[in-house]
């Protein structure tokens, strides 16, 4: 859809697209009448409210991973791996045909993520157990 509004200048940003526009850019009643009658005549196949159902799923089996996790760590009397501070489960990934693998995995982010998920952190890769424990994108 942002290329529909590529020929949409505004005078009052350098005569840049409107695609160029930060947020809270004013936008003349013109140019802003023409782009709330592109998004009206838009031939949209999905809407958010189609992918609740996926966001619900995801966060239920997230709880359930982190449930397990934390029942395996008392069983083993806080054998698993140590951290250096809590652990948090950042999937940056979308709904179906967005970035999942078949095992849930994201894409890119590699077992990191899996890990951290899982209530541990990794030894090696973008998080880097102890020496890195940032967010694998930081």
């Amino acid at each position: 859809m942002r290329e529909q509004f590529r020929h949409i200048l505004l005078a009052n940003n350098e005569n840049k697209p409107v695609t160029n526009s930060r947020d809270t850019q004013e936008v003349p009643d013109r140019q802003g009448r023409e782009m709330l009658q592109i998004v009206h005549a838009f031939n949209h196949q999905s809407s958010i409210l189609d992918d609740f159902a996926f966001y619900d799923k995801r966060q239920e089996l997230m709880e359930a991973r982190v449930a397990a996790a934390q029942q395996q760590q008392q069983q083993h009397g806080g054998s698993m791996v140590a951290t250096d501070g809590p652990v948090v489960s950042i999937s940056p990934v979308g709904p179906p045909g967005g970035g999942l693998v078949t095992d849930g995995a994201p894409r890119g982010c590699g077992a990191a993520v899996g890990a951290a998920s899982m209530g541990a952190r990794a030894s090696s890769g973008p998080m880097g157990g102890s020496a890195g424990g940032g967010l694998p994108w930081s």
